[in-house]
């Protein structure tokens, strides 16, 4: 009864759906990624499901509000300074940086 439960509550939760061209958007913690290009601000994004159930979806929300709100500012790159991802959630922060093709 309580794997059903688990299966129909992981059923309800959805993470963030990427805007149009934040596909494109590059998550790095390398800082050899963007020598060259301009940053365009701090992005910071969180999210609170964690558990054993919710692990991975919060971290996928997570990476997907970043690139969201990079596309936004129109970077091509996000630079993360930290990425967590525990029991309790996820929370990332980073930089984002438009660079040339």
């Amino acid at each position: 009864m309580l794997v059903l439960a688990s299966i129909l509550v992981m059923g309800c939760y959805r993470t963030p759906h990427l805007v149009p061209g934040a596909d494109a958007v590059v998550l790095t913690f390398s800082q050899e990624a963007v020598r060259g290009c301009t940053s365009k601000g701090l992005l910071r994004a969180s999210d609170g499901r964690g558990g054993l159930l919710y692990k991975g979806a919060a971290r996928t929300a997570v990476e997907r509000k970043l690139k969201n709100e990079g596309r936004q500012k129109g970077a091509t790159v996000v630079l993360l300074a930290e990425m967590k991802n525990g029991f309790w959630g996820s929370s990332a922060q980073g930089e984002a940086f438009a660079c040339a093709p």
